[in-house]
């Protein structure tokens, strides 16, 4: 039972692109009770904001400092996020850890200022092929996971969505089966919940080349709360897709 369908624009888009992706959805006139979520780059937050307004989506940012404020140039802080109208936060995305060398310490960091502003932290975690092959999965979600609860505290912790990315089905158009998914996201939900002792986790979305054409398989699945759309989500019609697939999962 979807709770999020969440489209990750990563570095794409332009004002045009954002003006045509939010007309589609204004004229799609699906019913929806997930939240729907857009994360455009920085420059387009503004905008974005405004053209949601009233149309069912809302809106998020790709990335935060773990800075309050100060001398970071090109950095950008939750307090600005948040008066930019934000109402979800990404933090620990795979290709953040990979090309900017965020580490677990940072990551959990970013999510304290996130949760300083009352946004909805989003933790992305993930493992790479060669540490699922080595049988080294849950180690690696475990250390993620486990760093971010000490550092934020448990209630703290029990505020954010999980989205489980494995990196290896990340933007390569390999999508883990749903026996993956579903080992993955119990192992996940189980893991948290004993963690938070007593707290529950919000949720866990799956995200790693999300399709229309396997859209309702991933999102009927249990503990699946949702979807981290990349891709797919450039395209309204697909994301549309993937949003209906996700409504239809809830009525089964």
């Amino acid at each position: 039972m979807p709770n999020w369908i969440m489209a990750n624009w990563k570095m794409n888009g332009s004002r045009a692109m954002l003006n045509a992706f939010v007309s589609a959805v204004r004229e799609s006139g699906v019913q929806h009770s997930s939240e729907w979520i857009l994360f455009p780059p920085f420059v387009y937050l503004g905008e974005a904001r405004e053209m949601l307004v009233g149309s069912g989506m809302m809106s998020g940012a790709q990335d935060v400092s773990q800075h309050v404020n100060g001398a970071y140039t090109g950095e950008v802080s939750a307090g600005m996020l948040k008066e930019a109208g934000c109402d979800y936060v990404l933090v620990g995305h795979s290709e953040r850890r990979q090309y900017h060398g965020e580490d677990d310490v940072c990551v959990a960091r970013k999510l304290t200022r996130i949760l300083e502003y009352d946004m909805i932290p989003v933790l992305c975690i993930g493992e790479h092929l060669e540490e699922r092959e080595q049988g080294q999965m849950e180690n690696v979600l475990k250390r993620q996971l486990d760093t971010v609860v000490h550092v934020v505290g448990k209630e703290a912790a029990s505020r954010m969505i999980i989205a489980y990315e494995p990196i290896w089905a990340i933007g390569t158009g390999r999508t883990a089966t749903p026996v993956q998914v579903h080992e993955a996201h119990q192992w996940i939900v189980s893991h948290m919940n004993a963690l938070l002792e007593g707290e529950k986790v919000k949720g866990v979305v799956y995200g790693g080349s999300v399709k229309p054409e396997n859209a309702g398989a991933l999102l009927s699945i249990e503990h699946v709360s949702g979807a981290l759309i990349g891709g797919a989500s450039l395209k309204a019609g697909d994301y549309l897709s993937i949003a209906r697939a996700g409504e239809s999962s809830k009525k089964r």
